[in-house]
């Protein structure tokens, strides 16, 4: 048993196997982590967080309002991964009315969001504080090893693969549901990088379509995916050649971020 600041009991329980996640139940003492088995599929689609529904064709509708938890006095994007198509499957302008949201309060809200005669709700759960998201990288921190390799590849086997791009915190997303999608992994990726001192940069293709980082190794850059799935199974330290070489076509901006030179 090991306890975290503010408040975080964190317990671990013994598992054999892959694809171990983190339940957390609330109650008046506090938050309480555990770990269990892996109750959902790995999937090894990568792209847009579009929510994970069944909708008619020909019909406009959104996509990717899946439900949101962020922090308190958080700054959520209420517009990130989320699209407006029209019955011929277009993208279309929308827009979103959060004045119901109040950050600085816990409690679930509801965000409008409107595109022409469409309407749709999407909950808004702000359920926990910064000092605990920061709580839970320091944990999974402690649960990897401390090259980025091992990093990499304890969180490309612990947090399965969703659609959900875990809108307004994906870092306590990924970390507290054991899912998310590609930008989930890159930012909890990001983010225990940092905590053991890396110097680490959030990387995307032009599309924004795939994410992970960059990471400086001292003499050099090294591309590092943590994104489940066979496509991305084989990648390790990647140069810049071998990250194109792994993705399928897409490319990003090479102005914007450091060169992973050759061997």
């Amino acid at each position: 048993m090991k306890m975290l600041g503010k408040g975080i009991l964190v317990l671990l329980a013994a598992a054999l196997g892959v694809g171990l996640y983190m339940t957390l139940e609330r109650d008046p003492k506090g938050t309480t982590v555990s770990f269990g088995k892996e109750t959902t599929a790995r999937e090894e689609t990568v792209g847009s967080a579009d929510k994970e529904t069944t909708v008619p064709e020909g019909v406009p509708h959104f996509t990717g309002l899946n439900d949101m938890e962020v922090a308190v006095n958080g700054s959520p994007d209420y517009g990130q991964g989320v699209r407006a198509l029209d019955a011929e499957g277009n993208d279309i302008p929308f827009t979103w009315d959060d004045s119901g949201v109040d950050l600085s309060v816990q409690g679930t809200y509801q965000v409008v969001y409107t595109a022409g005669d469409l309407t749709e709700i999407r909950e808004v759960a702000v359920d926990h504080t910064q000092e605990e998201t920061e709580s839970v990288v320091a944990w999974l921190a402690g649960e990897c090893g401390d090259d980025p390799l091992s990093i990499k590849c304890y969180i490309r086997d612990n947090i399965n693969y969703s659609s959900n791009y875990g809108a307004g915190d994906p870092v306590w997303y990924g970390i507290s549901h054991g899912i998310g999608n590609c930008y989930v992994h890159a930012r909890v990726l990001q983010e225990v990088l940092e905590y053991k001192g890396y110097e680490v940069q959030l990387i995307w293709v032009k599309d924004k379509s795939h994410y992970w980082v960059l990471v400086n190794m001292g003499d050099c850059w090294r591309h590092l995916d943590a994104t489940p799935g066979a496509a991305h199974g084989w990648t390790e330290l990647m140069t810049d050649e071998e990250r194109a070489a792994s993705l399928d076509g897409r490319d990003w901006d090479h102005d914007n971020w450091p060169a992973a030179s050759g061997r």
